[in-house]
């Protein structure tokens, strides 16, 4: 009955055993499948080395009563058995002591991987936020850049409103003849918008009306630094170098030596060679370039060859002047110039047209200053003798009346213009009227003076 009823026990640890068994295998796979998906992979683990560590207990004491049914007669028996009972539990306890190990060492290291993990994630966290921290810094550093700079730009367009306002307020002052008032305007503009080439052309134009060459010269040349396309401005500058050629050459008319002579012509030429090619350049980029007083560029370029003495040139471009502007006097007056010089008879329809086309223009715009002049020297041509001095009388004088005291040039110009023509009447033998031209000049135009 021992026997049987240890067997009996014995048939009953086996199961359990196997139980136990394939709970520790189970334990470490289950561990490791749910490590990172079940945070509480660790607890479950030292549960199930808890419930192992019971059923040891357990087994240790079915042993111990089994031990005390066995008889004396079947010791040696039973001790074997037992023995081969405690060797198959003492491998069963190394098993449950060795899976507990794998059980802990598992957990450690599961540990130890979430650790980490949350380490870096708290790593990356730190270096995410920092990243974040430098692009909200630099967001806000460009925001600010850009509101300040809409706001420079809100200022700049201000000024430049304002002084295209004053441009046109200066535009207004030259027209009436108040030509220092429309420099200063002109200056307050460019305090506004320093960078504005039209204000400093304008000025430009006015420095040569006043004969203020060098000013002139500055002026003009900073806007064609700005605006290298600026061809008016070139067209101006070259203008501007024929104004001063031609200071030297009313010079070197009036020179007492020989030496100061030529040393005044080759300073005129050399002005005449900078004149030209910058009124060239301008006119082949724009050949219907006109003025500040809506006179053809191509006109002055034809007056520089006029004066050297290229007269196959300056009709050239005097004819371009008269189809840019052919409600124009000035052209016309020099291409009737030009035909007189020839002695060609087409010079008397030509002064006749001038006439008339002067009037206009003088009557359209008091402060056209030139166009008395062109009144004049027609009439001078091709009126009746009998009221010939009158009428141009009568023009100077209207002249007088409208000419600022800053323009003193301009009468002794026109006076320099009516001497030349006497002396073409007097080539083609019209000596009574180059006499009366004269005469006129001598008693009604001031002395001409560079």
């Amino acid at each position: 009955m021992s026997r049987g009823f240890f067997r009996k026990r014995h048939a009953t640890l086996i199961p359990l055993l196997l139980v136990c068994i394939f709970i520790l295998l189970m334990v470490p796979f289950t561990h490791a499948q749910d490590e990172e998906a079940n945070p509480t992979s660790d607890i479950q683990a030292v549960e199930a080395i808890a419930t192992i560590e019971a059923l040891r207990d357990e087994i240790q004491g079915l042993t111990e009563q089994n031990r005390l049914y066995i008889d004396d007669v079947e010791l040696l028996t039973e001790n074997i058995s037992a023995t081969t009972a405690f060797d198959y539990i003492g491998a069963i306890t190394n098993i449950l002591a060795l899976a507990g190990g794998v059980v802990a060492v598992g957990g450690a290291i599961a540990g130890y991987i979430f650790w980490r993990r949350l380490q870096n994630a708290q790593s990356e966290l730190v270096n995410t936020k920092a990243e974040t921290e430098k692009l909200q810094e630099q967001l806000l550093q460009a925001t600010a850049k850009a509101e300040e700079q809409a706001n420079q730009i809100s200022e700049q367009r201000k000024h430049v409103q304002l002084a295209s306002t004053l441009i046109s307020l200066a535009d207004d002052q030259r027209a009436t003849g108040d030509l220092y008032g429309a420099i200063r305007t002109y200056k307050r503009s460019l305090q506004l918008d320093d960078r504005n080439p039209f204000a400093l052309y304008n000025m430009g134009y006015i420095y040569t009306e006043l004969k203020r060459l060098d000013d002139a010269e500055d002026r003009l040349t900073e806007a064609l630094e700005i605006d290298p396309q600026f061809h008016h401005a070139r067209a101006a500058l070259g203008f501007v170098y024929r104004r001063r050629g031609d200071n030297y050459r009313y010079a070197a008319k009036e020179a007492q030596d020989n030496a100061t002579a030529d040393a005044l012509r080759s300073q005129y030429e050399a002005e005449y060679r900078k004149a030209e090619n910058l009124l060239t350049e301008a006119l082949e980029e724009v050949d219907s370039l006109v003025d500040a007083d809506g006179e053809a560029w191509a006109g002055s370029l034809g007056g520089l060859h006029f004066r050297r003495g290229d007269y196959k040139q300056a009709m050239k471009y005097y004819k371009l002047a008269a189809e840019v502007t052919p409600y124009s006097s000035y052209p016309l007056l020099n291409i009737g110039r030009l035909h007189l010089r020839a002695n060609n008879a087409e010079y008397i329809q030509c002064f006749q047209r001038v006439a008339r086309l002067a009037r206009r223009q003088a009557l359209a715009k008091l402060t056209n200053y030139w166009k008395y002049g062109d009144i004049v020297t027609s009439g001078l041509i091709v009126d009746d003798e009998s009221v010939a001095v009158e009428n141009a009388l009568k023009s100077i004088q209207e002249l007088v009346e409208v000419l600022p005291e800053s323009l003193d040039d301009i009468l002794p110009r026109i006076g320099s213009g009516l001497l030349s023509v006497a002396d073409d009447l007097e080539n083609i033998n019209q000596k009574s009227r180059a006499k009366l031209i004269r005469a006129f000049v001598d008693e009604n135009i001031p002395a001409f003076s560079a």
